[in-house]
């Protein structure tokens, strides 16, 4: 390839030092290199650069330690890892080339070791990457030989992959892909012959006037071994000429193999043959097939072939295998997902066909991390591992760190002052990692931190302290300390709008003196009063206007006043919390004031007696009552207490009292009616008796009626035990057969009373049975058992079964309930152990029966369980010294400050529990004024808050049944139970339905057999499980929680 910059400057240089060597006293002698009809990289290859050939750097980049090198005597350009990119700008002569060569007297073959790859930019002229001309031979040598061909887009010329007389690759991989040619062809292989041994060949042409995968000149005529898989696409066709193939093969009309049913292609080795009508086409050579049997050893999995005439390499063992190996390391939490795990030996695995397996990960330990091909982010400790043939699986343990951080800034939000609030909110949090570098966490519940901001008062002011909080929801991070202070500015809250004071005095009136205490909130703070400038109308004249400025007294005089004249007298009260505010002391002079009757409207039912108006006034008049017109006949009124005498039900359900008050010199009378509101009394039915009695062929009433109906009258029908079945008569049924008769009887009510609800009576009418003479067997009287009924002494008949009072049969015994004595039940003592629980086996308890001790009953007693971290400490030989286990543990608790103080916290926090509860929330409700809500297909409960929003991801503390307890609602709003991790602790959230179901367990809990603790003082750690420690009653407990065993059993719930 000729150049323009370089070899003039070349020139130019030979020529100053020719000059140079002939100055006088100076000899020169020259020895010029060999140069070849070879250019590689824009570099003319000489006998002096052919064992490292440089690149033209004006034009190309050569990436990465690969190189090319030229033997001149065999004719061989090797590419040694080399990678080139760039454009050579096109002369005319040479063209463009990577690599040029227009003389078969100096390149025939191109080796092709590891990764070798050519790419042209786009726009740079005519592009033939390789541009040879002459019979070319591409050979791969050492593992997987690739040669990765990119030539350059371009408008204005042709674009060609490979361009040679004839070509021949082998034993190698090539990919080459010619670029977009809109104004000439895109070839991604130019060649008159091709010929393709045992290589992976893929050639693609893109968008041209004419676009081939593989063609000549004119056509191309290709032979395919069987042993290659070869690609070919172009827009035109994928091959343009003919093409003999040892290996089947696939045609695809569409240019991206879309096709949904593609032309299969049939061997044709022998005989050349044309594919015009495919735009893709790839042949594939009958693979060889592996037989694989796997094993799996550490982080390691070896696939071994045991199918004959295989090409994998041997291993140690003289046997056919790959191998896959799985690494995993430690990492920090970054935010981003773990990319800390990876496979070796990727290539050979998949060359020997084998599916690359995937990376699982899972929670390790106390992390919860269900199995998922997503590697995970957040810290924790983990698993990778790889499967394959279902059960062979490597291993490779890492864990993620969190990032310790320190709490660095806290930015308070200045607010307006609000009532009994201390709460400030905090904007934000500023955060350093170990280094001093700021990291920036998410504010919010559902993202990494929460924080709260407290003042020690509600009120106004500048400067105020805020004590700092910070909750680190994302466990991905740490803090030693999660507490700080900032400042605040509180601003007084907007002035108050006061209605006015308003006060009617006689015009006569000459001073006034009321009072604007009380007026401004309770929570105002410290007031001041000041007065304005009064102001009037009419001719009233007002004078000696003060007000105290403590107190909120306020004064004037007034003179020469008339009815209908208006004072009004401004006071400003200045407060610590809101804006000066001001309220009027309006004065109306009038004849008399207008006074308003305050009473509430009265609801009664008919028969109540305790029922009364209750009226006030803010005159002075004096109150009485009177019944209005119209409803006289339905009540009475006391003119001075208000009492009511309820006597009728009036139709529409209302009467109507008169309030008056009396006319003083100083108001005029004033009068308002009272509504009573009376309902119906339900009556009540006689007393109903069945008349159970034998056949006697005679209809008889079938029930007795004692007394009168109140407040209605008796109607009966017959039906079943459930219902009426016949319409309600004044009648009473009367039958003759025998069978049993349901009665149902009510009071319908009268004008003042609603019908009764319904009952029922059974009556039953026996068969008469044939007269005979009584077998009479006095039974003497039985005392009652702990399960058998007793009775009292009285006589039976062997033969009807009847029971007598008396020897002779005359006293029938009708109803032998009134003669039975239940059994007693029996009376369980406390119970002794009559063997002992063990770790391995449940023990017994008995119990004896105080009434009879023959009667006894077994309660089982659940083995003794062990942590996982505590078995290995405390084996079943130390059952023996359970006892002095547990005092060792108590004694060292009681010798630490830190338990003692947690007992006493305890003590202090179950004091006064009802029994089988537990310890309350101790802090104010989340919520009053909600409500409890089911849902039936989650079978759990929910909860809407006061203002009508479900709770969601959120713990409340909430009244329930008279007890508050904590509770927690997942995401969907449905209340959760059972085990539940939350901010990296363990709480139980109780399942059983004994009216708190779902609250937060504290203190001791048996769970499957196993006894957890609790905390049980309120508070942050309230409910969180004791883990890895000992609890404050001496026990103690491993890594999952569990009592080891140890000493006594526990006192707590199942």
């Amino acid at each position: 390839m000729k150049q323009r910059t370089g070899r003039k400057l070349i020139g130019f240089l030979f020529a100053l030092a020719l000059v140079l060597g002939l100055m006088s006293g100076m000899s020169l002698t020259a020895f010029a290199a060999t140069e070849y009809n070879l250019w590689v990289g824009g570099t003319r290859v000489t006998s002096e650069n052919c064992a490292d050939i440089p690149v033209n750097t004006d034009y190309f980049t050569k990436e990465g330690n690969g190189k090319a090198s030229y033997d001149n005597a065999s004719k061989t350009l090797t590419l040694d890892n080399y990678v080139v990119k760039g454009n050579w700008a096109y002369d005319g002569n040479s063209g463009n080339s990577v690599i040029y060569c227009s003389n078969s007297t100096y390149l025939s073959t191109i080796i092709i070791k590891g990764n070798v790859s050519l790419t042209q930019n786009d726009e740079s002229g005519a592009f033939f990457t390789i541009d040879t001309n002459i019979n070319i031979t591409i050979e791969g040598v050492g593992d997987n030989p690739t040669l990765t061909i990119r030539s350059g887009s371009t408008t204005s010329a042709a674009s060609v992959g490979i361009k040679a007389y004839n070509l021949t690759i082998k034993n190698c991989t090539v990919d080459v892909q010619a670029g977009n040619a809109t104004s000439s062809v895109s070839k991604g292989i130019q060649t008159n012959n091709l010929t393709i041994i045992n290589s992976n060949v893929t050639a693609t042409a893109q968008n041209g006037s004419y676009s081939y995968g593989i063609g000549g000149g004119g056509t191309v005529t290709a032979d395919f071994d069987n042993k290659s898989t070869v690609t070919v696409k172009g827009n035109k066709y994928a091959i343009n000429g003919s093409v003999k193939h040892a290996s089947a093969g696939t045609g695809y009309e569409n240019y991206d193999m879309s096709d949904e049913n593609p032309a299969a292609i049939e061997p044709s080795p022998d005989e050349a043959k044309t594919y015009n009508t495919y735009k893709a086409i790839k042949f594939d050579p009958p693979p060889h097939t592996h037989d694989f049997t796997y094993s799996a050893s550490g982080a390691t999995i070896t696939a071994e072939c045991t199918e004959g005439d295989c090409t994998l390499p041997l291993d140690d063992n003289n046997k056919h295998t790959v191998t896959r190996t799985l690494s995993a390391a430690d990492a920090t939490y970054t935010g981003s997902a773990y990319t800390g795990a990876s496979l070796s030996d990727t290539t050979a695995w998949t060359g020997a066909g084998l599916t690359a397996p995937t990376i699982v990960y899972e929670g390790r330990g106390d992390t919860t991390y269900a199995k998922s091909t997503t590697a995970p982010t957040n810290a924790g400790t983990y698993t990778a591992s790889i499967t394959v043939d279902t059960d062979k699986t490597a291993t490779a343990d890492f864990t993620i760190s969190p990032i310790a951080l320190t709490i660095d800034t806290a930015t308070a939000t200045n607010r307006t002052y609000v009532k009994d609030s201390t709460d400030v909110t905090i904007s934000g949090v500023t955060f350093k990692d170990s280094s001093e570098q700021s990291v920036a966490l998410t504010l919010g519940e559902d993202q990494d931190y929460t924080v709260t901001g407290t003042m020690t008062d509600a009120n106004a002011g500048d400067g105020k302290t805020v004590d700092v909080t910070v909750t680190l929801k994302n466990t991905n991070y740490s803090l030693a300390t999660n507490t700080t202070t900032t400042t605040v500015d509180i601003s007084k809250a907007d002035a108050q709008t006061i209605a006015d004071v308003e006060v009617s005095l006689p015009y006569t009136a000459t001073s006034v003196s009321e009072s604007v205490a009380g007026v401004m909130p309770e929570d105002a703070g410290t007031l001041t009063y000041t007065a304005g400038t009064a102001s009037k109308t009419g001719n009233v004249t007002v004078s000696n206007f003060a007000v105290d400025d403590t107190s909120g007294a306020v004064t004037a005089t007034l003179s020469d006043g008339a009815t209908g004249n208006t004072v009004t007298l401004p006071v400003t009260i200045g407060s610590t919390n809101y804006a000066n505010s001001t309220v009027n002391v309006k004065i109306t002079l009038a004849d008399k004031g207008t006074q308003t009757i305050i009473a509430e409207n009265v609801t009664a039912t008919y028969g109540d007696t305790d029922k009364k108006v209750n009226a006030t006034t803010d005159g002075d008049g004096a109150i009485s009552y009177a019944v209005k017109d119209g409803s006289a006949d339905y009540i009475d009124v006391n003119g001075t207490t208000g009492v009511l005498t309820i006597k009728k039900v009036p139709e529409d359900g209302k009467a109507y009292v008169v309030v008056t008050a009396a006319e003083t010199d100083a108001y005029a009378q004033a009068t308002k009616d009272v509504t009573v509101t009376i309902s119906k009394a339900k009556a009540v039915p006689a007393t109903v008796t069945a008349n159970n009695r034998t056949y006697d062929e005679t209809e008889k009433p079938l029930v007795t009626v004692t007394g009168e109906a109140t407040g209605g009258k008796m109607q009966y029908a017959l039906g079943t035990a459930t219902e009426a079945t016949e319409a309600y008569t004044s009648t009473i049924p009367a039958k003759t057969e025998v069978g049993t008769y349901h009665v149902w009887y009510k009071a319908v009510g009268d004008d003042s009373h609603a019908d009764s609800d319904p009952d029922v009576v059974s009556v039953t009418i026996k068969e008469k049975s044939e007269p005979h003479e009584h077998d009479i067997k006095k039974m003497d009287a039985k005392e009652p058992t702990c399960t058998e009924d007793g009775y009292k002494a009285h006589y039976e008949c062997t033969e009807c079964d009847k029971w007598f009072e008396d020897a002779n049969g005359s006293a029938e015994i009708t109803d032998k309930t009134s003669f039975i004595i239940d059994a007693i039940g029996h009376k369980w003592d406390d119970g002794e152990i009559t063997k002992e629980a063990t770790y391995d086996e449940t023990g017994i308890r008995t119990y004896t029966c105080e009434n009879d001790s023959s009667h006894t009953k077994e309660e089982e007693i659940p083995r003794k369980t062990r942590s996982e971290d505590n078995s290995k400490k405390h084996d079943s030989s130390s059952e023996s010294s359970g006892s002095s286990g547990s005092s060792s543990n108590k004694s060292s608790s009681s010798g630490s400050a830190e338990i003692q103080a947690k007992v006493d916290q305890i003590n202090d926090a179950t004091s006064g529990i009802p029994e089988n509860h537990q310890v309350e929330t101790g802090v104010p409700a989340s919520d009053v004024g909600g409500r409890w809500g089911s849902n039936a297909n989650a079978d759990t409960w929910t909860y809407t808050k006061s203002d009508g929003s479900l709770a969601k991801s959120e713990w409340m503390s909430l009244d329930y049944n008279g007890l508050r307890y904590w509770y927690y609602f997942n995401e969907d709003g449905n209340m959760l139970t059972n085990w539940f991790d939350y901010n990296g602790e363990r709480f139980y959230l109780m399942p059983q339905k004994d009216g708190w179901r779902g609250r937060m367990a504290t203190g001791w809990k048996n769970i499957d057999n196993k006894w957890y603790y609790f905390d049980i003082v309120p508070g942050s750690t309230q409910g969180k499980l004791f883990r890895s420690s000992i609890t404050p009653d001496g026990h103690v407990v491993g890594a999952d929680g569990a009592w080891n065993g140890v000493g006594e059993t526990p006192v707590g719930q199942e």
